[in-house]
Formats: structure tokens, sequence, C-alpha cells
């Protein structure tokens, strides 16, 4: 649904028209109140329509067709910004379909121009890979044919792309070098940065829990992370993990690349 803000006689709703496939209003709308319960909506269907005033959640008729609210200045912004963080690589319309049927799409502004955005993604894909190559990259500081201890020595002067300034420490992989088996996560946390080690943090009892359950000694495996420093952005004193781009996973391949070559494993889990 794309909700629009519209004037009312108390100010300032937010106002959504949308068809479902089923009479699901009266089953939806207690969500919507507890997820926007600071602001007051309406979500129109042509079965039935939903009102949350800040205190109250009432129904009324439905409404057989979208209102002419006029436009509230957001929706070009809101389309500009799809169009430029659509990811041109991860681009399947198929997949698109599937998730969300070409039926629904009318009711979302941003896919209008998803024809134009869908012919100019080869292009960026381009450009994205371009600047891939202008990166410099961790190769340089990758010595050849060095043990994992040799590489666990070297990686704190590691300079292939710019998430050392911020983090803490490098985290290098740890585990068996003889290992049959390679994990292999996204990145480091908060803290295993601190802690220098992978999979110490929350994401380490999921682990654990899985691999005994699989009947797996962890100290039989080998850890690592696609990316050996910890991106994040910081929010007040803390610090909240944000995907890493995909220059920063490319820059950090060399380690990633080094240390399966050593260890040479059966299985690779990524």
């Amino acid at each position: 649904m794309r909700f629009k803000k519209v004037k009312d006689s108390e100010g300032e709703r937010y106002v959504a028209w949308y068809k479902p496939d089923h009479k699901s209003i009266w089953l939806g709308a207690p969500f919507f109140a507890a997820r926007f319960a600071s602001m007051r909506w309406s979500i129109l269907t042509p079965d039935g329509s939903a009102h949350w005033d800040g205190h109250a959640l009432t129904f009324s008729e439905g409404v057989e067709s979208p209102p002419e609210n006029g436009e509230d200045g957001l929706e070009e912004l809101w389309c500009k910004y799809y169009g430029t963080t659509f990811n041109p690589a991860r681009t399947n319309v198929r997949m698109m379909r599937s998730e969300m049927p070409e039926r629904f799409w009318k009711n979302m502004p941003e896919l209008t121009n998803l024809p134009v955005i869908l012919a100019k993604a080869p292009e960026r894909v381009q450009n994205m890979m371009d600047l891939q190559n202008k990166t410099p990259g961790a190769s340089g500081f990758v010595p050849e044919r060095a043990s994992l201890r040799q590489l666990r020595e070297v990686i704190p002067q590691c300079r292939g792309c710019e998430l050392y300034t911020s983090a803490t420490q490098s985290v290098f992989g740890e585990g068996s070098a003889d290992a049959r088996i390679v994990l292999i996560g996204e990145q480091p946390g908060d803290q295993e940065d601190r802690a220098s080690r992978p999979f110490v943090g929350p994401a380490s009892e999921v682990l654990n829990r899985a691999l005994h359950e699989a009947g797996i000694d962890r100290t039989e495996v080998y850890v690592t992370n696609a990316v050996k420093h910890f991106a994040f952005e910081e929010r007040g004193k803390r610090r909240i993990h944000r995907t890493p781009r995909l220059s920063e996973v490319t820059a950090c391949r060399p380690w990633m690349e080094a240390e399966l070559a050593q260890i040479a494993p059966e299985f690779v889990v990524c």
C-alpha cells in the first residue's frame, strides 16, 4: 500500500486505498494500529475501511476506487529514491512477479517507471563493475603462499578498503587448518570487532546450536567472513550493523581466497 498525507478537519491524516484478494481489512487493521500508533490513518478497501485516530480503531463502509486526494509531494521523491537505490545486479522480474503479482503493481507508484529502470540496469551493472576494478582491494596486502598464521599476523595492516578507518580491528578466520567444512559469514559484528574473533556474538549462539544439532564439532570447522572489518552506522552511542557494500566485499576477497587456498575444504557453506 502507499499512504498519502492529506488534510482533514482535525489536521493531517494518512490515507491508503487497496484492493485485496480477500476480505482482510478487519484482520489486518490491528497490525497497522500497533505499527503506526502515533499517526492518524485510514485504509480504504472495496469491502470495508479501517480508521485510527490515535486512540481507537473504527470501521466503515468500503470505497470502490482510490479517492482523488491529489498529491502529497512525497510520491515523486519516493519514486526517485526507489529508482536510484534499485540494485540492477539483482534484476529478476520473474522473482518480482512471484513476490508481488503484477496486478498489484498499479498501486505502487515507484513501479510505474520500472521499464526505464530495467532498461538502464545493464549499463548500471557495468558502471558498478568498472568502479570495482578501480578499487585497489586487499591483493597488495596478502602475501603469496602464506600460512593461516602468517595471514592472521599481517591482516591488521590491510588498507584495501575504507572499513579499517572506523572498525576497532580486523577479524580474521578461526578454526582447524585441516577443516573439511568452511563456514563463511557476511561480516564481523560489534562483539566480534571488539574481540577480534569471528562468531562470538549473538549469531554464534545460533551457529553453535545448529552445528550441535547437525552433529558437527565447531572445533573441527573453520569460520570466517567475507569482509574482515565491521561495517556499521553510528546512532548515538550504538554501532548499528550495515550490510557491506559490493565494493567492500570485492576488495576483501583476496583474504578469503587465501584462507580457502590454505585449508582446501571439501565444503564451503555461505
